[in-house]
C-alpha cells in the first residue's frame, strides 16, 4: 500500500532493524507506523502493517497484533485474508492445528470474496491441505491438495505449481494406501516439471517420490532405477 512519508520512515526504519535481527523492534517499529496509518485513515495501510508487525513479533504478542489488523481492515476482504493466514501460521508454530486450519478456512473464504479465484487461494488450500495432514485427517488433506490442484491447473498452467500440487497429492494418496492413484500423480508430476528444467531439484524430487511410491507397491527395480 502507500503510505505517508512518516509512516514509510517508520517502516523503513524497521526492516533495517529486522535485517540487523531484531526482530521485537522491529515489530514495535511497524506497530507504531500502523497507529500513525490508521490515525490518518488508511486502514488497509494498517492492517498491513499490523500483520507485518505479527509476523516478527513474539507468538504471546500476535494474538492481540492481529485483533489490531483485524479492526484496521474493516470490510477489506483481501486485507482480512492476509490477517487470517497470519493466524493461521501463528496457530501452526503453536502447535494448536485445529486452530490453524480454522484460521485458514477463514482466510479461504475472505480470499475467495476477494478475488473470486485465483492462486492465493491454491496456496490457502495448501496449508490446509498440509495442517490437516498434520492431525491424522487425510480425506480432508486430499480434498484441499485437490482443490489446490485445480485452480493451479486453471491459473498456472506451465508453471511448476501444478506438479507441486501433484507431488503433495500424490503423498498424501500413499499415506492412504492408494499407491496406484499416488503413483500416477506422480507420474504427472514429473510429466510437467520435466519440460520445465529436466536437470533442475524439482525433478529430482518428483523422481524421488515417485521411486517412494513404485518401492511401496513392490517395484525395487523400477525404485532403485529412478534413484
Amino acid at each position: 500500500p502507500e503510505l505517508a512519508a512518516e509512516v514509510l520512515a517508520l517502516w523503513r526504519n524497521g526492516e533495517v532493524l529486522a535485517a540487523a535481527g531484531n526482530r521485537a523492534e522491529a515489530a514495535r517499529k511497524w506497530g507504531m507506523a500502523a497507529e500513525q496509518a490508521a490515525a490518518s485513515g488508511a486502514g488497509a495501510a494498517a492492517a498491513w502493517l499490523e500483520r507485518a508487525a505479527g509476523r516478527l513479533g513474539d507468538d504471546t504478542l500476535v494474538d492481540s497484533i492481529l485483533d489490531r489488523a483485524t479492526a484496521f481492515a474493516g470490510k477489506d476482504p483481501a486485507i482480512g485474508a492476509a490477517v487470517w493466514q497470519s493466524r493461521g501460521e501463528s496457530w501452526e508454530r503453536r502447535g494448536d492445528l485445529e486452530a490453524a486450519e480454522e484460521a485458514y478456512r477463514e482466510a479461504l473464504a475472505a480470499r475467495q470474496r476477494a478475488c473470486g479465484e485465483c492462486l492465493a487461494m491454491a496456496r490457502l488450500e495448501t496449508d490446509i491441505g498440509f495442517v490437516a495432514q498434520d492431525r491424522g485427517d487425510l480425506d480432508a488433506a486430499e480434498t484441499a491438495f485437490r482443490h489446490a490442484l485445480e485452480l493451479r491447473d486453471k491459473l498456472a498452467a506451465g508453471t511448476p505449481l501444478p506438479a507441486y500440487s501433484l507431488n503433495n497429492l500424490g503423498g498424501v494418496l500413499k499415506a492412504k494406501g492408494q499407491l496406484e492413484a499416488a503413483e500416477s500423480a506422480q507420474r504427472r508430476a514429473l510429466a510437467l516439471l520435466e519440460p520445465l528444467d529436466p536437470d533442475g531439484e524439482d525433478v529430482a524430487q518428483a523422481l524421488k517420490l515417485l521411486g517412494s511410491v513404485t518401492y511401496a507397491r513392490g517395484d525395487v527395480a523400477e525404485a532403485h532405477a529412478l534413484g
